[in-house]
């Protein structure tokens, strides 16, 4: 698995702010695409499909943000940023291709596959979700009833290890809301806001801030790698507000009772151009009591 904080601070340090000339600038990205490519050379050799789509991600996010910061042209970064985007997707197509050759999603290592299946096939979904909106955005030919189909044969088999993994299920109910005519984003939406419901009762979701091993080690072991504050929520606002646009406001009325005990919260950053970063310590902690009765 990719060591997403380690490559976010090698491209913080290749992609520095300074004050440069074009030349230099477009060798600052040069240098950092470079250092990508050393880095995900391992994945490639191992044919790790999703660790090379993580890496480039990463490079396109930090490509962004300096780009932003330094309000370079779009001209001095367009070949670079096409060839990274051009990574992600193909290897998103071949993790595809060998998903659909493959019969289950085992590894053969006991371990991995006793404690991370869950999460590595919500992962998987989430991934597949992204390369379906990458075609229907971009208008190319797929066969989107087979991914759906794929997409809803597994997702009850996902397990969610923190608020981390949301990431993953956005991808998830963004795709189904743009393919199914039968309104599965509404039902997606309700099993998510549920999840984050049930699960508080007990115990509670990490936060954002841990990653999958962090909280495997959390929920399987009992260790202490990560924090929990129960009843609280990054994203559960964010769940209802979307549900609610779907005028499903009578089922949020009838879980509005659980709901009002939690602390919905967010993370506003002082400046727009971080939000591309793997962490942030600039900004503030923001949190809101739900209203005991709500009106939208």
């Amino acid at each position: 698995m990719l060591n997403k904080e380690k490559l976010a601070g090698l491209l913080e340090l290749a992609l520095k702010d300074e004050e440069l000339s074009q030349n230099k600038y477009k060798e600052k990205i040069n240098n950092a695409a470079l250092l990508v490519s050393v880095i995900s050379s391992n994945f490639t050799a191992q044919q790790n499909h999703f660790g090379i789509f993580e890496a480039w991600t990463m490079y396109l996010s930090y490509l962004m943000r300096f780009a932003e910061r330094n309000q370079l042209a779009v001209t001095l970064y367009h070949s670079e940023y096409q060839l990274a985007k051009q990574m992600t997707i193909d290897s998103l197509e071949e993790l595809w291709t060998e998903i659909q050759e493959r019969k289950d999603f085992l590894t053969g290592n006991y371990l991995e596959d006793s404690f991370f299946h869950g999460y590595k096939k919500m992962m998987l979904l989430g991934a597949m979700s992204l390369l379906g909106l990458h075609h229907l955005f971009a208008g190319t030919k797929f066969d989107h009833h087979k991914l759906a189909h794929f997409i809803e044969q597994h997702f009850y088999e996902t397990k969610i290890w923190g608020e981390s993994a949301h990431a993953y299920t956005l991808c998830t109910y963004w795709y189904f809301k743009k393919v199914d005519a039968r309104d599965k984003s509404a039902e997606f939406l309700k099993a998510l806001i549920n999840g984050i419901i049930e699960v508080n009762k007990v115990d509670g979701l990490a936060n954002p801030y841990y990653g999958v091993e962090d909280c495997a080690l959390h929920n399987f072991l009992n260790q202490d790698t990560v924090e929990i504050d129960k009843k609280h929520s990054y994203y559960l606002e964010g769940f209802i507000n979307l549900l609610v646009l779907q005028n499903y406001k009578n089922e949020i009325r009838f879980l509005w009772r659980d709901i009002s005990y939690f602390v919905f919260k967010d993370f506003r950053l002082n400046e727009t151009s971080d939000f591309y970063c793997w962490r942030n310590k600039l900004g503030k902690e923001h949190s809101v009591l739900p209203k005991l009765k709500q009106e939208w």
